[in-house]
């Protein structure tokens, strides 16, 4: 265990998860961080800190100050989307990313056929992707930690990820193909990957790109340079292998992404009175973006912009004598950089203690 004053702190990435500290507190968002609720996840919770202010929150930064669409708002306008293109008998794209976003939208038009006979009879639903009935497991097997619409179906004995409308592919077949092909079969498909970059989504959109009826429905985030950016950019023609495809089919942006926007980032970090904020997960431009409105709205916040790879320091004082305990071969390694007088490193992060190394045999100790 090393006992001492101070004590820095290191965070692996994960979805999203807090380090919990008698003092100083670290929070830390990564990827898939979002203060909507949702049917298959709850939204991300404030932790309870018992009134005291978060010393240092690392958190995303995707949407910079950008503002989503109000949530009723956009299911509704997805939903009429469509209904409207399978009614003029065109065929609706929807890429997505395989685990989270997805199952969101599965619920959402599973919901939506079971209300609609002329839906549940004449247009299939397909979902294709590798992870299709893997992720569908993994939340199976953890439905009581989904959001309140799963829990309230699973418990009146039913499985609300047992789709009676969607058919899930692992790939996308011939005689799927074949299926996909047919201009007067209207129906829908949620393919990965996300962006369109390759597999089965490009593939669809490059048997329907050429067909008016048809719509790609983009329901979540993209970046530069990719083929599902470039749609977003209305363009009449995408260049694909170095070839030109001209884009006859609508696009419509209807975002279902799982990071927060900057209403939400704003919210959190407020709750979480944080003192200083490190942004991740963006593009440089949003981030600096970001950072300009968070400190302009919150003065006592101080809020950085590392380039990858680049270290931060801090300065956090300690309000009152903590310990923090080390084991396994973190221990050993600490025990090596200890030294009389704290360990190398800036004036103001110095760590003073002594090392204990336990085993299953005995323990050592090292000062």
């Amino acid at each position: 265990m090393y006992e001492g004053n101070q004590r820095r702190h290191a965070c692996m990435p994960a979805f999203l998860f807090c380090v919990q500290q008698i003092e100083p507190h670290v929070r830390k968002t990564k990827g898939d961080y979002s203060r909507e609720d949702d049917r298959h996840v709850p939204m991300a919770e404030v932790p309870e800190l018992g009134g005291k202010a978060v010393d240092v929150l690392i958190c995303e930064s995707t949407y910079g100050i950008h503002v989503h669409e109000n949530r009723r708002a956009r299911e509704a306008r997805l939903l009429r989307t469509v209904h409207d293109i399978v009614r003029r008998e065109g065929r609706v794209l929807m890429p997505v990313f395989a685990l989270g976003r997805a199952q969101e939208l599965l619920l959402i038009l599973e919901e939506y056929w079971e209300r609609h006979r002329f839906l549940r009879e004449n247009v299939p639903i397909y979902f294709i992707s590798p992870m299709s009935k893997k992720s569908l497991r993994v939340f199976e097997t953890f439905i009581g930690l989904c959001g309140d619409k799963v829990r309230e179906i699973a418990d009146t004995g039913e499985n609300p990820f047992k789709f009676k409308h969607i058919k899930t592919k692992g790939t996308l077949d011939q005689t799927t193909r074949d299926i996909l092909k047919q201009k007067d079969q209207p129906c829908v498909v949620m393919a990965a990957p996300g962006m369109l970059q390759t597999g089965a989504s490009r593939a669809v959109f490059e048997m329907w790109a050429d067909d008016r009826r048809s719509c790609v429905v983009l329901t979540g985030y993209s970046v530069k340079g990719t083929l599902a950016e470039d749609l977003r950019r209305e363009r009449d023609s995408v260049t694909i292998q170095g070839r030109n495809l001209p884009v006859r089919m609508s696009v419509e942006n209807i975002s279902f992404s799982a990071h927060a926007d900057f209403d939400q980032t704003r919210a959190f970090v407020h709750d979480l009175q944080a003192r200083y904020v490190v942004l991740v997960h963006g593009e440089r431009s949003e981030m600096r973006k970001l950072k300009t409105k968070l400190e302009e709205l919150i003065p006592d916040c101080q809020v950085h912009t590392p380039e990858n790879m680049e270290p931060v320091f801090l300065a956090v004082e300690s309000r009152e004598a903590q310990s923090v305990q080390i084991v396994g071969g973190l221990a050993e390694r600490v025990n090596g950089f200890l030294r009389p007088g704290g360990v190398e490193g800036p004036e103001d992060d110095r760590i003073e203690g002594r090392v204990k190394r336990e085993t299953f045999g005995g323990q050592r100790e090292g000062g």
